[in-house]
């Protein structure tokens, strides 16, 4: 009887261990089938292009709403968006814009892990998938940071400040809150002001402002952190 025992004292670890191992399979198992509600969250990043033989990078913004609809907010105010369908299948999102343009995004958990485009032309330099605030992020907030432009090959120190509906700017002192904006599932706004109507994209990228302006021929595009 007591050699017995001895026995299964020996093996008591090893049995633990698979015990555990096995737990640990099926958990990841789960895991790799969970599936998340994409109308939740929101792609974010920036795209390329080039002007005036200078190389820019700007903001967009992609959207998820019920019956399958993807909108694609980018370029300088994000007032003309580009429509869409998409499917979620097994981790695969798939956006389908038309004319055979698809954009294809492989989905791990709450992670992109590649990103394959067919037919697009545009050029996605970096791409997040940011879960939908439940509250404004750029209201009373502030951010400092600098533009490149079109127009010049200086950097232009500007600060933003943002309340629940307007914004203000300055390169000097305190901005002061002037100018209309349209919020955009909380973490991105557009903006048309101005007598030569400048067009003014932001969106918030894990906390970082991201900008891209046109402004009377001039194009720019810059990064601001929040104060």
């Amino acid at each position: 009887m007591m050699k017995n025992l001895k026995n299964i004292y020996k093996l008591l670890p090893v049995l633990l261990l698979v015990v555990f191992t096995g737990c640990k399979k099926d958990k990841k198992g789960e895991n790799n089938n969970e599936t998340i509600d994409i109308k939740s969250y929101s792609i974010v990043g920036k795209f390329e292009g080039n002007y005036s033989g200078k190389t820019f990078y700007f903001p967009y913004l992609i959207t998820f709403a019920e019956n399958a609809k993807a909108v694609i907010y980018a370029g300088y105010d994000g007032t003309t968006p580009i429509q869409g369908n998409y499917t979620l299948e097994k981790g695969l999102l798939k956006i389908n814009l038309g004319s055979d343009q698809v954009i294809n995004f492989t989905i791990n958990k709450e992670n992109i892990t590649s990103y394959t485009p067919q037919k697009f032309d545009v050029k996605f330099t970096s791409y997040l998938l940011q879960k939908k605030p439940a509250e404004n992020q750029f209201s009373g907030s502030q951010f400092n940071g600098s533009f490149a432009s079109t127009a010049s090959n200086l950097l232009i120190m500007t600060k933003f400040k943002f309340n629940a509906t307007q914004y203000g700017e300055s390169s000097l002192g305190d901005p002061i809150i002037n100018k209309d904006y349209t919020l955009i599932n909380n973490m991105a706004a557009s903006s048309n002001t101005g007598a030569n109507s400048m067009l003014t994209f932001f969106v918030i990228i894990n906390g970082k402002l991201e900008v891209a302006r046109f402004n009377d021929g001039v194009i720019s595009s810059g990064s601001f952190t929040k104060q």
